[in-house]
């Protein structure tokens, strides 16, 4: 009995961590055209503090998705940090991915979250 709890234990902390490392692999893309953020300039998150839309000729390409900017400095920022600037959990909900599920986000309701050494110095 305790080799089958054991076995079950582990099949679902693997189905897990495939849900997880998937939901990482998939960007939330506007259909055939493949943009990601549903156009917004991901930089201005950042810079601007608000959501601005981005200028189609302006673009880049990161992790299978199109992102779009509205400024060519902008582009450049993401090309050298991709990573900092791209959506968290693909640019899906993040409750939905923590529970497997993909939802759209609202862009109404966007955050930075910077996370690092500092974040835990509330510990």
């Amino acid at each position: 009995m305790k080799n089958i709890k054991n076995l079950l234990a582990l099949t679902l902390t693997t189905a897990t961590l495939a849900i997880s490392a998937h939901a990482t692999e998939l960007v939330n893309v506007s259909g055939a055209s493949n943009i990601a953020v549903g156009g917004y300039d991901t930089v201005a998150f950042f810079t601007d503090s608000k959501p601005v839309n981005g200028n189609p000729g302006i673009s880049a390409t990161y992790q299978g998705a199109t992102y779009i900017f509205a400024s060519k400095e902008h582009k450049e920022l993401f090309e050298a940090a991709p990573e900092k600037y791209a959506p968290q959990c693909g640019g899906f909900c993040a409750f939905g991915v923590s529970v497997g599920a993909l939802f759209p986000v609202d862009i109404n309701t966007w955050q930075i979250r910077v996370l690092g050494p500092r974040s835990l110095d509330h510990l």
